[in-house]
């Protein structure tokens, strides 16, 4: 009976599956809806709110959100999404596909909500389409280590030693974050598609049967879809043949014996990339309207180093199963004289470096690790070939050892991330080894104070003699202050103030405004404070032309009890 068990086609997978939910549910840190910890989130709504913009409230161009008050989401946080407008109207700038996936999900947690029995709002945010989105996450991820046994299969891997690598791939890197913290990012999604798209090449390439060749055309165009960018794993498709010669004849078959079924392919390719381009025509009138505003790459400076090796973001730093993976990997194909597929492995792997790394914020924001890698994982298993398809036992053994403690490291810094131990972006050197390995909540926030050192102090302004806050965790407190004759030539910003009680982990806000009432560059500050006493110091960098600051909103929330502030006041210095 055992023995059938294990033989179920899926077995290994499910079994993944229960060992992360057992982890999520008894080992790591759960998410707590009562707290405002949400799935749909930063990116992950813009991916996301496609499916409530169009199958609730009928308005693509989101104006909803200025009026919308839901359970998890506050109309002054509404108003920060989606800063892009066309002719004054609201552009969503991420890509459909994402939704496109999360959308039966969606559907049910609609259909549920919409019961007159239900206790929820069918409000597109709601506890049930929070947890749908969740269980979508969970899904995709499981289809996406479907695909990497069955690509691993086609090169007679050992079961339990594809099954290893299914583990090593989702607890030693940032998937397991994207798949149960921040669900509704596009990453899962990727990881699943790339899979899938690897493995339907490497059956074409072996079987010569062209059902193969139209699934991959199908599976690009979701590629296409969800992050256009992902199309770079189209160059990591040599290394599933093993000679280059090999390569270029299956290149000639699509043209020569395949033709009807690459037309065919393409044609469906295109009617799922015009998707997007309706859902750009319908926001901008242009179908291909680029909706990124300024952001792009400059591929003129590529951030290599940093990209790969540096504490704020570095790949190979922050999830170093993969450096430890590539180095055995590359020493194996070198060691067998296999020189094709290093070559073509190392050649792939950095023109992605390149790309990625040329983004015009090459370190994607709040994220742990480089989260794009991820999408690209399905692929970058690829160097493990070499070490478990032959007798390499100490190659082998020294991946077996090393694995616990780097699924232990990748955990603890997973919890950091998620409890801000560790700063979602601008990490450093200093701050890595000061919260190295450190689990305690207290820290939650706390390396976020930046403190500018201050040479002279232009001038102090009072900006609110005193606020008494309820006990209300789930609002905001929002103030907005004008500042009269901001100075020009001043490099920081401080705001101090006194509490009549020590600080709990209140959610401090800083923006600083123009007179638009827009966020002014990305100085704008948002600050957690804990381990602060009575008096409060809060500094930061302000943007080059400070004199364009007008107003400053600072709001407050995760208030468990009441508190008073009082003496709220604004300083510009030079540092």
């Amino acid at each position: 009976m055992l023995k059938k068990i294990v033989q179920f086609q899926f077995f290994k997978e499910l079994l993944i599956v229960l060992i992360l939910l057992i982890s999520y549910n008894n080992f790591l840190y759960k998410k707590n809806p009562d707290k405002k910890e949400v799935f749909i989130n930063a990116d992950g709504r813009g991916y996301y709110e496609y499916l409530p913009a169009l199958f609730i409230y009928d308005d693509i161009h989101l104006a909803y959100i200025d009026t919308l008050q839901t359970e998890y989401y506050e109309i002054e946080h509404n108003k920060l999404l989606y800063k892009y407008q066309e002719n004054g109207l609201r552009i969503n700038k991420y890509f459909v596909g994402t939704a496109l996936f999360q959308s039966p999900f969606f559907l049910v947690a609609h259909f549920t909500s919409s019961k007159a029995d239900s206790i929820h709002p069918d409000d597109g945010f709601s506890l049930p389409y929070q947890r749908a989105i969740w269980y979508a996450a969970i899904f995709y991820m499981f289809l996406g280590m479907v695909c990497i046994r069955l690509l691993l299969q086609t090169y007679n891997m050992n079961g339990w030693w594809i099954f290893f690598i299914q583990i090593a791939t989702l607890f030693a890197t940032p998937l397991l974050h994207y798949t149960v913290y921040d669900s509704a990012y596009s990453h899962v999604y990727s990881f699943f598609l790339i899979s899938w798209l690897m493995y339907t090449v490497r059956k074409y390439f072996i079987t010569n049967q062209s059902n193969y060749l139209f699934l991959s055309l199908v599976i690009l165009g979701f590629i296409t879809i969800v992050r256009p960018v992902n199309l770079l794993v189209l160059i990591f498709t040599p290394l599933l043949t093993d000679h280059l010669s090999e390569f270029i004849r299956n290149i000639q078959r699509l043209f020569t014996q395949h033709y009807y079924a690459l037309l065919f392919g393409v044609v469906c390719y295109g009617v799922i990339v015009s998707i997007q381009l309706y859902i750009s025509y319908l926001q901008t009138g242009n179908p291909f309207n680029y909706s990124y505003g300024e952001e792009g790459f400059d591929f003129t400076h590529p951030r290599f180093v940093d990209f790969l090796f540096s504490y704020q973001k570095g790949f190979f730093l922050w999830t170093p199963w993969w450096l430890l993976v590539f180095i055995i990997g590359l020493i194996c194909w070198v060691y067998k004289k296999i020189y094709y597929q290093a070559i073509a492995f190392l050649l792939a792997f950095l023109i992605v470096v390149y790309v990625l790394s040329s983004w015009h914020s090459w370190s994607y924001g709040g994220s742990i690790g480089q989260r794009p890698m991820i999408d690209f994982y399905g692929a970058f298993i690829l160097v493990l070939l070499p070490v478990f398809s032959k007798r390499q036992y100490a190659m082998k053994g020294i991946l077996v050892i090393s694995l616990p403690l780097l699924v232990v490291l990748m955990q603890i810094q997973t919890f950091q991330y998620v409890k801000a131990i560790i700063l979602l972006d601008g990490m450093n050197k200093e701050l890595y080894w000061k919260s190295f390995l450190i689990t305690d909540e207290k820290y939650s926030w706390y390396f976020y104070r930046s403190s500018p050192e201050i040479k002279d102090i232009q001038s102090e302004r009072l900006l609110l003699k005193e606020i008494i806050i309820p006990a209300v965790q789930q609002q905001f407190y929002v103030q907005t202050f004008n500042i009269p004759s901001p100075d020009t030539l001043a490099s920081g910003g401080e705001i101090k103030f006194r509490l009549n009680r020590e600080a709990d982990r209140e959610f401090i806000v800083i923006e600083l405004l123009d007179s638009m009432e827009q966020v002014v560059s990305e100085n704008s500050h948002n600050v957690f404070h804990s381990q602060y006493g009575d008096d409060v110091v809060l500094r930061f960098k302000l943007p080059e032309k400070s004199q364009d600051i007008t107003q400053i909103r600072f709001a407050v929330s995760n208030v468990n009890q009441p508190l008073k502030i009082e003496g709220i006041t604004f300083s510009t210095f030079f540092n």
